[in-house]
């Protein structure tokens, strides 16, 4: 069933992005999204909240560091990484609902 329902979440992410109006709005959503769905498909391997939690945040907060390194990179974000976050909660609550 949580698989399932993960696959689910995953084809989400398409249509969340259609539906927002502004590139920037489409961009912070993608990163939302990314972030419940990295604590998802974490959890459903590990098991473990707090793992997947750690998980998810690691990897956002790689990449705004790797964009903030590299030439061609975007450059740090805070608005991203609080995406992440924003994500993460909403990753937990989805997975705690199951």
């Amino acid at each position: 069933m949580k698989k399932f329902l993960l696959l689910a979440l995953l084809c989400l992410q398409p249509i969340s992005s259609h539906a927002l109006d502004s590139a920037q709005t489409r961009h912070v959503g993608r990163h939302v999204v990314a972030s419940a769905l990295l604590v998802g498909a974490s959890y459903v391997v590990t098991q473990d909240m707090q793992t997947s939690v750690l998980i998810a945040l690691g990897l956002g907060l790689g990449k705004e560091l790797y964009d903030s390194s590299s030439r061609n990179g975007s450059g740090f974000g805070a608005h991203d990484l609080a995406a992440n976050a924003v994500g993460v909660v909403i990753g937990v609550l989805w997975v705690e609902q199951f």
